[in-house]
């Protein structure tokens, strides 16, 4: 039973250490997805609170009031999680024409990025 409760306690801490990691890596230009991804973190700790009442109560919890509450707090912590993630994602992409340095669009241009000097080309997928 106590390694159910760690496997399940695992979710919550690995989202929270995802974001605060996230949090300090992006500090000097950040973002509301970063914050998204924290309180959709927090948002899925009940999940350590329900399972303790199914332990204790049995089914019963789960379809108890304080169950339903804590299980739809879960569900929206998950679904705030993965939503700010893919955001943080697609904010990433850089294209294949912007230059790697400062995302300066080098299309047609030979030689050093005009923006920031950079002289690497921009990547071309093999």
């Amino acid at each position: 039973m106590i390694y159910v409760f760690f496997a399940i306690g695992a979710i919550p801490v690995g989202a929270l250490l995802w974001s605060i990691v996230s949090l300090c890596w992006h500090r000097p230009r950040l973002l509301k997805q970063e914050l998204l991804s924290m309180l959709g973190a927090f948002l899925m700790f009940p999940i350590l609170i329900l399972y303790i009442g199914l332990m204790e109560m049995g089914v019963r919890s789960l379809v108890s009031l304080p169950g339903l509450v804590f299980g739809a707090v879960f569900v929206t912590g998950v679904t705030l999680f993965v939503r700010a993630e893919v955001l943080k994602a697609r904010d990433r992409r850089i294209a294949l024409w912007a230059c790697g340095e400062c995302g300066y669009d080098r299309r047609g241009i030979n030689g050093p990025c005009p923006e920031c000097g950079s002289a690497k080309p921009p990547e071309r997928p093999s």
